[in-house]
């Protein structure tokens, strides 16, 4: 019956295994449909910045899910990031629209905390929950709409340590596997720029995490070739869609200026076709696994206005052919990666005041305007004004809005149009001024011409004309007679403004002489989208600190700025923020209180010089000095740079203290050493691990080496241990050493050298008064002690301690011993006595002990060992000698015995 059960539960379980395996591969299908990896390169002159995200993640083991639970947020971002020198280029990113990285603010290194929520208490509470998961201490900065930012001296860590401080969060990007074998820890580290994030949004179902990580290639490009070897040198990948659950992979290339044309080597347009290219076999082990998208997005879009009349002087009832032209000039072609402009409002009303539409526009909204595509509304206007006037553009009439889409962010861009003036009922000349370029997107200085056209619509000829670009006259003419129809022409080269990588909007303005007076009109505005570098801009860098200055007073702290200009131009004037000390109040110096900061105003840098500005602030004697970055924002030509430096972290109130019981001693002494670290602070330090460095002293009892994951202010770590040594090292020098990560970075602090003095002293020798040892025959053997330390040796003691072979029959050691030995003395005790047994080792070694410090040092010797030999003389004299007298009795004898026969003959 038994047997029976078994085997049929035997049979439910063969029966239902399949079921059970297809419900398994149902929930993997489920978990694979809602996996996603991205890839994401921005290329931007001959600098690349790479991303990569994974979307949809479990970070429940972060412990960052506390922010779910507060109202009112909609999501956060957190990025980690650190760089020497960051590229003044990459500014462009973030003006127009290819700020892959996300962020307005990239300090030189730290964690920047982007909250969106309705309130900034709701905010701080996001920054408690991240700076409890991943040890910062956060730093408000500023409030922009519902985004609310903080900041945190965070390290990513050295590449030779091979970790860094979110070191959970790395794990969370290389533990769905796949995702690492696109870019290596040592890759992330060494790179110019490695930055790693998190994303938290709301939505319907809860919070959705992204994490993703990024960095520079620097040498991306090549004479206007994307070189595949270096643009992916920071990605050493196997296969972008690495992952075995990963269904779709998206890879984008976004370049700036003339990187990409149709006549570069590669073929984009049939990438995905092209199994053989370098491209592929970088981005792909297996052809069948991934789809990969291309996405050209060059610039943003680049839009002109220009209006023309058929005459600009008329009398009332004359009627005017008004024409705008809207162009979208943005670099065309499948691979140009031009921008459509999305939406721009055509409409005006500066002529209503003067004239009647004859006919008109019903509709001036422009719509997906396509790079080289251009719009023009025509309309007839009737002069109605009786009386003599100028029909003038406004300012207002002027400006165009319109709009365009990058990488599915919007922006917004302004064009503004020539100006237009039309003369009513008087005779005079009416200039129109139409400017354009030979090329918008100029990669070289003088490759390209700016182009003015010069209309004389009027009823007279201008004398005079003097054409200037900005402020400066390019050029005059003597005469322009009436003809709208053949212009005037005009062409320089587009000026070199020293600054890379921008938009500038120039614009050419004319001035003539009609009636003894000055007339002047401007052109449309011309949008120059730079791609060529000049040394000629000015190059800042920032010198921070921030100390205790007792000589002004207890608990002022004083923070130093210094701004060096090395570049070769000067900045003019700027705008300095700084973030005072933590838990410190302004007092006074060159800032003064600006928001949650203080800010200063400097007039001016001259190439290679430097500016030092200062301020005090007040607060306790015993603390740890935190400060956010400090801001520097300043503007080359149209162009506004900032920087933003380092913070500082200094640990003035976590203490390492080592000490031992003394510093000179004896060898075979144990020194005692008490080793501290103390957190004095307000802040919690987090990854405590201190060490004692005592080599070449060993550790003989105890630990010199603790590590603690966290210490709340007020807490300590006490350690001690014994040391000891059994060489002299009169030169040695012991320490102690401790790491910890406060407020995010990761410091470390060392004692001052404690030089330890160790003597080989007494130094003690045994040694024979005569060479050979013979059984049964008496010998000496001296021990000879000598102090040759600085150091008085007391309580000597020395007693018998291994002897073999050996009866004393004379002297005796303790009975001899001094009980006090100066610096510089030396004693010899000796002791008498035979050896019985030949052929055997003698062995003597005294048990010799002195007291020092409170401790009783056993005095390491050498012993006495010596083969015992046997003495033959004694041995063997008697029987020798007793065998010559039987020889001689036996020879006299026998001498004798043959004589006396001799004798009776």
């Amino acid at each position: 019956m038994t047997l029976r059960r078994l085997l049929v539960g035997l049979l439910l379980i063969i029966l239902l295994l399949p079921t059970v395996a297809t419900s398994i591969n149902a929930q993997q299908a489920k978990e694979e449909r809602t996996y996603d990896e991205i890839l994401s390169i921005t290329v931007v002159s001959n600098i690349g910045l790479w991303k990569i995200k994974e979307i949809g993640l479990n970070v429940s083991s972060l412990g960052v899910s506390g922010a779910e639970s507060i109202a009112n947020v909609q999501e956060y971002e957190l990025l980690f990031t650190k760089h020497s020198d960051y590229d003044s280029r990459a500014e462009f990113f973030k003006s127009y629209g290819y700020n892959v990285l996300g962020f307005d603010l990239l300090p030189e290194q730290g964690a920047v905390l982007r909250v969106n929520a309705s309130s900034l208490d709701a905010a701080r509470q996001v920054a408690t929950v991240l700076e409890n998961a991943f040890r910062l201490s956060f730093i408000y900065i500023k409030s922009s709409g519902n985004n609310h930012f903080f900041y945190s001296s965070a390290e990513l860590g050295r590449a030779q340590d091979q970790k860094f401080l979110p070191i959970n969060l790395w794990n969370l990007f290389t533990g769905r596997g796949g995702l690492d074998t696109l870019v290596t820890m040592d890759t992330f580290q060494i790179n110019p720029m490695p930055m790693l994030g998190l994303n938290g949004k709301r939505g319907t179902s809860g919070f959705t995490y992204t994490i993703w990580v990024g960095g520079i290639a620097p040498d991306a490009t090549s004479s206007g070739s994307i070189k595949y070897d270096n643009f992916f040198q920071f990605i050493q990948t196997g296969g972008i869609n690495a992952s075995r659950t990963a269904k779709t992979s998206t890879l984008e290339f976004k370049t700036f200026g003339q990187l990409v044309t149709p006549q570069d080597k590669y073929d984009f347009t049939h990438i995905t076709d092209v199994r053989g290219s370098t491209a592929i076999s970088l981005l792909s082990a297996n052809e069948n696994r991934s789809k990969f998208n291309f996405d050209y997005k060059r610039t943003p879009a680049n839009l002109i206005v220009t209006r023309s009349v058929d005459k600009s002087s008329v009398v009332t009832g004359d009627t005017v052919e008004y024409r705008v032209r809207f162009e979208n000039t943005g670099p065309v072609g499948p691979t140009a990666g031009g921008v459509a402009v999305d939406f721009v409002d055509g409409k005006e009303t500066w002529w209503q005041q003067h004239f009647d539409a004859v006919r008109a526009e019903s509709n001036t909204t422009i719509r997906n305007l396509e790079p080289g595509q251009s719009k023009t509304f025509v309309y007839l206007l009737r002069a109605r004004t009786t009386t003599e006037a100028v029909a003038s553009t406004s300012e207002a009439d002027s400006v165009f809005r319109y709009n365009y889409t990058i990488a599915n962010r919007k922006f917004t861009s302004t064009a503004r149009g020539n100006d237009m003036n039309i003369v009513l009922n008087r005779g005079a000349a009416s200039l129109i001024a139409e400017g354009s370029a030979t090329d918008y997107y100029p990669t070289t200085p003088g490759n390209a011409s700016l182009v003015l056209l010069v209309r004389n619509g009027g009823t007279r000829t201008a004398f005079n004309v003097k054409a200037f670009l900005g402020d400066k006259l390019i050029t005059t003419i003597p005469t322009v007679t009436p003809d709208p129809i053949r212009p005037e022409r005009v062409t320089t080269p587009i000026p070199f403004d020293n600054f890379a990588l921008k938009k500038r909007d120039l614009f050419w303005r004319i001035e003539w002489t009609d009636d003894n007076r000055v007339q002047s009109v401007s052109s449309n505005t011309i949008p120059i989208f730079e791609n060529y570098t000049s040394t000629a801009v000015p190059i800042l860098t920032i010198q921070k600190s921030s100390v205790q200055n007792k000589t002004k007073g207890d608990g002022v702290y004083e923070t130093r700025i210094m701004i060096i200009n090395k570049g070769k131009a000067a900045t003019g004037a700027f705008e300095i923020l700084d973030f005072p000390p933590k838990g410190t109040t302004f007092s006074s110096g060159d800032f003064s209180p600006s928001g949650q900061g203080v800010s200063a105003t400097i007039d001016n840098i001259l190439p290679d010089s430097n500016k030092t500005v200062s301020y005090l602030n007040r607060g306790p004697t015993k603390m740890n000095v935190i400060t956010g970055p400090a801001f520097i924002r300043f503007k080359v030509g149209e162009q506004t740079s900032e920087v933003v430096t380092r913070s500082i972290v200094s640990a003035d109130a976590v203490t390492l203290q080592k000490t031992t019981n003394t510093q000179r001693g004896f060898i075979a002494y144990n020194f005692t050493a008490n080793l501290s670290f103390k957190n004095e602070g307000a802040e919690t330090v987090y990854n405590v691990g201190i060490d004692g460095r005592d080599t070449p002293l060993r550790v003989v009892k105890g630990d010199n080496v603790a590590a603690k994951d966290a210490l709340a202010p007020g807490e300590s770590i006490n350690l001690q241990y014994s040391l000891q040594t059994f060489r002299a090292q009169n030169a040695s020098q012991i320490g102690a050493y401790a790491r910890f990560t406060l407020a995010g970075s990761i410091l470390e602090t060392a004692t001052k050298a404690i030089p330890i003095e160790v003597y080989n002293a007494p130094q003690v020798k045994i040694r024979l008064e005569e060479p050979i040892v013979l059984d049964n025959r008496p010998y000496r053997i001296l021990v000879e002690i000598a102090n040759p330390s600085p150091l008085p040796i007391s309580a000597l003691s020395i007693t018998q301690n291994i002897v073999e072979n050996f009866k004393m029959s004379g002297g005796d050691l303790t009975a001899e011993a001094s009980r006090q030995l100066a610096p510089g003395e030396k004693i010899t005790l000796s002791v008498t006595g035979v050896s019985t047994e030949p052929n055997k080792q003698m062995r003597f070694a005294p048990k010799i002990t002195h007291f020092y410090e409170g401790q009783t040092v056993v005095v390491p010797i050498s012993e006495l060992n010596v083969l015992v030999g046997e003495d033959i003389t004694a041995r063997f004299a008697m029987p020798v000698g007793a065998g010559i007298a039987i020889v001689l009795a036996t020879w006299i004898l026998v001498r004798r015995a043959v004589q006396k026969p001799e004798e009776k003959v």
